[in-house]
């Protein structure tokens, strides 16, 4: 999937302007070798992977810009592919994985960037969570900030839990001084964080043999090298 550099930096403006030019190389390259459109004309999309199922966003074509103010106005989505993302999260039988380019946390403060990701669109993450608590529980995969973090999302009901694994670059710079990843809300619970090396890229291992339950192994790779590994389980009723 795309994201803000395919086009410019922290891209809002939707399919207008430079949108229709900049989409192009990854509509012929390679959104038609992804797996089919969710819809017709659209750019996210589900597949399966075994017992597995993951949808991917579109987190850049129809998001609100900074001039929508009002905190319910602001939408990361637009109406319809939220609309198709909470469907698939409800009727969805498989073990669920949500992709988005940019982190799902909004642990990362203090910049542009906190703007940028699902930080500065709080009041349709916190629609997506309330659905996602519901579920047997969802995985989050993100990139986005030349960083390393494993966030927990709790509920607040004691049902299941969310996670994201968040890991960028794959060949890239990473900041040496700047720290911008800080929990401060109970929301988003730190698990981990790692922010040194140009490399970086998670491996994700899904054991669904007990049909009543998943396994996750997360192994964190950076520089060719395995830093950090963690287990993370959900379970469901048959």
């Amino acid at each position: 999937m795309y994201d803000d550099h395919e086009i410019t930096n922290d891209w809002s403006a939707q399919e207008t302007g430079l949108y229709e030019q900049a989409i192009q190389p990854f509509i012929h390259y390679q959104h038609k070798v992804n797996p089919p459109p969710f819809r017709a004309g659209a750019t996210h999309f589900t597949f399966d992977h075994g017992d597995v199922s993951f949808f991917v966003m579109d987190n850049r074509r129809y998001r609100s810009g900074p001039e929508v103010i009002d905190e319910q106005s602001r939408t990361m989505l637009g109406p319809q592919q939220l609309a198709d993302l909470i469907y698939w999260l409800k009727n969805e039988k498989k073990w669920k994985v949500l992709v988005s380019s940019v982190p799902f946390t909004r642990n990362w403060r203090g910049s542009s960037d906190e703007r940028d990701s699902w930080a500065g669109y709080l009041f349709e993450r916190q629609q997506l969570l309330e659905i996602m608590w519901q579920t047997e529980g969802v995985i989050i995969i993100s990139g986005d900030r030349h960083e390393h973090a494993t966030t927990l999302f709790p509920s607040p009901e004691n049902k299941t839990n969310v996670i994201e694994f968040s890991t960028s670059p794959l060949s890239q710079f990473f900041q040496p001084l700047e720290r911008t990843y800080k929990q401060v809300e109970n929301t988003d619970v730190k698990v981990y964080t790692h922010a040194w090396g140009s490399s970086k890229f998670g491996a994700l291992e899904f054991n669904t043999m007990d049909q009543t339950s998943l396994k996750v192994h997360f192994d964190l790779i950076v520089d060719g090298l395995k830093v950090w590994k963690f287990d993370w389980s959900l379970s469901k009723a048959i």
